[in-house]
């Protein structure tokens, strides 16, 4: 990929800027929309969790600052910081690499979501009580938000949730921490820190603390598919597919079981389970390795 030019403070201000700009922008243009087609009935509805129209003006929402916001961001941020746009989606690699890609996501599940669970169990000392409840709360709107997303009775329902859900904010949040963020972290800092630092920023723009851990560590996870392979397109088919399983499960089972509180029981053959994820996780990343260093 392309060589960063301008100093990191510079590109990372500017990236940031960019990101929250065309965020507000991107969501007024996504209201514009819902009041098009649904009146001022589809803003007021957004309150009411049983309102069809408030509902599709959200997803409206979501699916404008999700790609309008991080997408454009993200090509915008690499377009000044040259890292030529159009040359890093123009690198798709080779399919056998989106392939792996694609089933190292479908691996990582058990893991990601026993760290997941392990993250949950985060109790803060007293004196920070006050945080404690922010994070619980902040995770219980984000949940209720997650799951009206995740109501579906038609086969509609599940195209349009994975259109909002794992296809744009694949594409978006793809091209602005691993297509620009990561690479500009890469003019001053080693591959692996950069890696982490976006990963950990990935995970702490969502604001959601309750899940911290796993969504680092699959930005990791994604930073390294980029970092080998020299293009962002492993990393979009990975994310698209991690969420993307999780939508399909919802349509199948229920949003519950998305969800909903995850309390495993411990043993034996559930720890050989997150055993046996970590082993095969590992071991097509290592294919994937070898294969991008040919």
């Amino acid at each position: 990929m392309s060589e960063v030019r301008g100093s990191l403070t510079r590109n990372l201000f500017l990236g940031f800027a960019l990101l929250i700009g065309l965020i507000i922008i991107s969501s007024l243009v996504g209201v514009a929309i819902t009041i098009i087609f649904y009146g001022m009935d589809g803003l007021a509805g957004m309150t009411n969790p049983d309102d069809p129209k408030g509902l599709a003006g959200m997803k409206i929402i979501q699916m404008a600052y999700g790609l309008g916001g991080f997408g454009f961001a993200g090509l915008l941020a690499m377009k000044f910081a040259h890292l030529q746009p159009l040359e890093t989606l123009k690198k798709t690699g080779p399919l056998p690499s989106l392939l792996i890609a694609g089933f190292v996501a479908l691996t990582a599940l058990p893991l990601v979501s026993f760290t997941g669970y392990l993250n949950s169990q985060l109790v803060l000392p007293d004196f920070l009580s006050g945080l404690q409840d922010w994070i619980e709360a902040r995770e219980e709107v984000s949940q209720g938000l997650i799951l009206q997303f995740l109501q579906q009775s038609e086969p509609i329902d599940l195209v349009i949730n994975l259109v909002m859900i794992a296809i744009i904010p694949a594409i978006g949040e793809e091209l602005f921490f691993r297509g620009f963020l990561q690479r500009v972290f890469q003019s001053r800092y080693s591959a692996h820190v950069s890696i982490w630092l976006a990963a950990t920023i990935f995970s702490a723009i969502h604001l959601q603390f309750l899940g911290f851990v796993p969504r680092m560590l699959l930005g990791a996870l994604f930073g390294y598919l980029v970092f080998w392979s020299g293009s962002v397109w492993p990393a979009i088919v990975a994310h698209a597919i991690n969420n993307g399983t999780a939508v399909v499960i919802s349509y199948m089972y229920g949003p519950e079981m998305v969800e909903g509180d995850f309390e495993p029981e411990i043993s034996f053959f559930f720890l050989g389970g997150v055993t046996l994820s970590l082993a095969l996780t590992v071991g097509l990343l290592s294919i994937y390795k070898k294969r991008e260093a040919k």
